[in-house]
Order: structure tokens, then sequence, then C-alpha cells
């Protein structure tokens, strides 16, 4: 399959999350019970929110490099930079953790993630995340080609919106 038609059907696929997208920007604005948002900072702690978010980060900056349409210093520049400022990022979260679990299930997920159970799930987080990801572009790349080789042997020209 050829680059060109693999982005069109992501660009089909990802075309019907839009509604979805809508929807959570206006839960986005809701007001945040600031109980809750102290329970939702403490439970990205205890998620290695922090840690999980820098091993995906990394891992993308890491086949992006292959690419070779950037130089080196920019990656390293990127890394450094999204390490320094990862703070802003788990302040920017911590208000959706918040507005989806009330204080007693938020209360109930900081035991699970600081008990050993929790803090084990949450220093694999990482790695899982990177080889989920693995998994699901070589399973969206497998799944769109045989759409796309359906479509064409239907004498469909994808090549059209």
């Amino acid at each position: 399959m050829s680059s060109r038609h693999f982005c069109l059907v992501l660009s089909c696929a990802l075309g019907f999350l839009a509604p979805a997208r809508a929807a959570a920007q206006d839960s986005a604005n809701a007001p945040v019970d600031a109980a809750r948002l102290t329970l939702a900072r403490r439970l990205l702690t205890a998620m290695h929110y922090r840690e999980t978010m820098l091993a995906g980060v990394e891992s993308a900056l890491k086949e992006q490099r292959t690419n070779g349409q950037m130089p080196a210093v920019f990656y390293d520049s990127l890394l450094a930079r999204m390490q320094r400022t990862a703070p802003e990022a788990m302040d920017s979260i911590a208000p959706a953790y918040a507005r989806r679990f009330t204080g007693s299930e938020l209360t109930d997920l900081v035991r699970f993630f600081e008990s050993p159970t929790g803090q084990r799930l949450a220093s694999e987080q990482g790695p899982l995340g990177i080889e989920e990801n693995k998994f699901g572009q070589r399973w969206g790349a497998r799944v769109a080609a045989a759409v796309v080789k359906d479509l064409v042997d239907a004498g469909i020209d994808i090549t059209k919106p």
C-alpha cells in the first residue's frame, strides 16, 4: 500500500473522531473541585505519569531521528525542553482526571497506585505503552492495507475524495 493511500484511510478514520473531540472540549471547560484536583495530582504522581509520558516521547523521538528530516540538535533540545516542562503537562492533565472521577474514585485509585501492585503497574506502563504503540502501528497498517485492497478490488478509486 502506498503511503498516500494509507494517509487517506487514516484521515477518513480520524474524521469520525471530531464529534467526540468537540464533546470532550466542552467538558474541559467545566469547573474542577480543588480537593479532587489535589487527589488527581497525587494520582498522576503515583502512576508515574511524568516518567511514562517522557518514555513515550523519547521512543517517538528515537523513531523520528531515523528519518533525518531534522538535525540531532533539534531532537535533543526538544527532549530537554519537554523534560523541563513536564510539570506543566501534569498540571494540564490533572483537571481531566478530576472532572472524570469522583473524590471517592480518585481516593481508591490513589490507594491502588500507591500499593506495591499499583507501583509495579505504574513502573511498567511506559514500556507497555511503547510496546502497545508499536503493535498498534503494525495492526493499523495491516488493517488499512486490507481495506485499501478490498476497495481497489471492488473498483473503487480511493485517490479521490
